[in-house]
């Protein structure tokens, strides 16, 4: 059983120049994992023209996401720009 621990909290912060949304991962076995694939999603709520709130799920991408050998911590990052649906936290 793979036992991956996320950190409590993400940043905001700027990395080489970018804005980006940074966590961290910790790989909690003894032993590496292997072939460690990483995604990541934002729930997004919006509030419809009839005043109804939607909820829709977006994935974006991270600079680090097929991890061949996971042995202990790690930190992923996605850079946030126009594209990104994390834009508005700009």
């Amino acid at each position: 059983m793979a036992r991956i621990a996320f950190a409590d909290r993400c940043l905001i912060q700027e990395v080489d120049g970018k804005t980006c949304l940074v966590f961290r991962l910790v790989n909690q076995r003894r032993t590496p994992v292997i072939n460690v694939t990483i995604r990541a999603a934002v729930l997004l709520k919006k509030i419809t023209a009839e005043g109804q709130p939607s909820f829709a799920y977006k994935t974006f991408s991270l600079d680090t996401c097929d991890i061949p050998l996971f042995v202990g911590g790690l930190q992923v990052k996605h850079i946030i720009d126009e594209s990104s649906p994390l834009a508005p936290l700009r």
